[in-house]
């Protein structure tokens, strides 16, 4: 038996990321760096390492606890480290330890939550908020991609004139954040990747992407399906990791990696049917907080199209 028709959002999945001209998106001296290169071994995080060495700095604990990871699996259905293991090459991830590492720098320059608006749709109408994070990139140590990986905890529904409430996505049975997905047709894990950044280069990106909500008076699916719909509640608070990748000249040498600590943000809104229109009746927005307990990686179990309410 055929199952119930997919439901097609009237929007294109949004991927907006811009690079913000700046005057420093030209090569820059190492300098220090590459003094210290000379003296001392260049050590990278999200590289791997061969057993011998990365053996040696955790005998003589020269690293921290935790800062070496076999490998780290992303997938649209789950993300989670692997334990290194003594004979496997593994990845130095953490800046813990006495170890010198050659870095990267990202540095979050502003953010905020704009265009909360109700818009006209081709079939109705849409609720959409805008999360914005203006970074600056500098390939100081060496050649790199940077992206996000969001991650959400959700709870979407409409309810009837009499107030019964019918599910549209709830990720309350997940346990911990799941990752966002919107459109079952994109499949990417890492959000907003940019190009490969050259050697040197300190560039700015303005990670702008819209979140969205459509608004129907009649849900054409899933447990709302024929119902009237007067209101309208999204509850979600998102988080962003900023992560980055080496480019090196094979391939599987390199891991995702965080460049940045995580970022929240959350919105609860209700919207209601008043007079032949929809009117926001509640807004409450949480604005981006950068995570207190520094560089993070991602961890998550399933994505939101697995509950969504179909």
């Amino acid at each position: 038996m055929a199952g119930p028709p997919k439901m097609r959002l009237p929007y294109a999945p949004a991927a907006s990321l811009r690079l913000v001209p700046n005057d420093s998106g030209t090569a820059q001296s190492a300098g220090s760096a590459q003094e210290s290169d000379a003296q001392e071994e260049s050590l990278y995080r999200g590289i791997a390492y061969a057993p011998e060495q990365w053996r040696s700095w955790t005998e003589t604990s020269k690293l921290g606890p935790d800062a070496l990871i076999a490998g780290f699996s992303m997938s649209l259905d789950g993300g989670q480290p692997f334990p290194p293991q003594a004979d496997l090459p593994a990845y130095i991830w953490d800046r813990q330890g006495e170890l010198s590492l050659t870095e990267n720098e990202c540095q979050l320059l502003d953010c905020s939550l704009e265009n909360l608006t109700i818009e006209q749709a081709l079939d109705g109408k849409l609720l959409t908020i805008t999360p914005k994070f203006t970074l600056n990139y500098h390939t100081r140590a060496y050649a790199a991609q940077l992206g996000e990986i969001r991650l959400v905890s959700s709870h979407r529904f409409v309810a009837d004139a009499e107030g019964k409430p019918y599910p549209l996505l709830d990720t309350e049975d997940a346990g911990d954040p799941v990752l966002y997905l919107e459109d079952p047709e994109d499949t990417s894990v890492i959000r907003q990747m940019i190009h490969y950044q050259g050697l040197g280069l300190k560039k700015d990106y303005c990670f702008d992407y819209h979140i969205r909500q459509p608004l129907l008076r009649h849900w054409p699916i899933g447990p709302a399906k024929g119902v009237e719909v007067r209101t309208v509640t999204v509850l979600e608070q998102y988080t962003s990791y900023f992560m980055q990748r080496a480019v090196t000249c094979l391939p599987g040498t390199a891991l995702w990696v965080p460049a940045y600590a995580p970022v929240s943000w959350g919105w609860s809104l209700r919207v209601e049917w008043e007079q032949d229109n929809w009117v926001i009746t509640r807004r409450k927005l949480m604005n981006p907080v950068v995570g207190h307990d520094g560089w993070q990686l991602p961890h998550w179990q399933g994505n939101t199209l697995n509950y969504r309410g179909n």
